[in-house]
């Protein structure tokens, strides 16, 4: 019986080595702990130690300027529009010029050029015949007309077909033919009449 409590004895003496072996070793794990959270409390203490600064204004101009970034591509976009509108309004303006060019010149070549024709003079862009549009002559003043206008160009073919001369009186007409024929002009003049059949004559 001594020797069963003698043994428990020892058994009880070294569980409690072992117990106060392990509670040292907790205990210089948990003093290691609070030296390094010392030294880290003692590291950042300056940084604690300082205000807090709101910088909520400044968290939003960068939520603003990230919002900015996505209108560059639009911005550029409508900066190359820009410039293709300035050079589509130059180039229609380069346009409109010649357009209006090519409408007075026709004007201004008249009144400058030199036509052998009685009474013809131009004012403004506009021919006219001793002072009235050439839209007031009759029918047959303005196939006389044509024929004037037709025998100032000598190296032409000097041939020109004149219809229409049933508008003409006999007098004016026979006049015309005259003309043709003292300017060397030769010429085929139709008319409509009231005969079923088609007669030539040559004059």
């Amino acid at each position: 019986m001594k020797h069963e409590l003698r043994e428990n004895e020892i058994r009880m003496s070294g569980l409690a080595e072992k117990k106060e072996d392990k509670t040292a070793v907790i205990k210089k794990e948990y003093e290691a702990n609070v030296a390094k959270y010392d030294s880290a409390m003692e590291e950042y203490k300056d940084i604690a130690e300082k205000d807090l600064i709101d910088f909520s204004e400044l968290q939003e101009q960068a939520q603003q300027t990230e919002k900015m970034k996505s209108y560059l591509n639009e911005y550029k976009r409508m900066l190359d529009l820009q410039d293709e509108v300035a050079e589509l309004t130059e180039e229609s303006e380069e346009y409109t010029r010649k357009i209006e060019k090519a409408r007075m010149l026709p004007g201004e070549i008249l009144e400058t050029a030199t036509i052998p024709i009685n009474g013809l003079t131009v004012k403004d862009g506009i021919p006219l015949i001793n002072g009235l549009p050439i839209s007031n002559l009759s029918d047959g003043e303005k196939l006389d007309l044509c024929i004037d206008v037709a025998i100032q160009k000598p190296n032409g073919l000097q041939i020109v077909l004149i219809d229409g001369v049933e508008k003409m009186s006999t007098k004016m007409r026979e006049g015309l033919y005259k003309k043709c024929k003292d300017k060397g002009l030769q010429f085929i003049a139709t008319r409509t009449t009231d005969e079923e059949d088609l007669t030539v004559i040559e004059l």
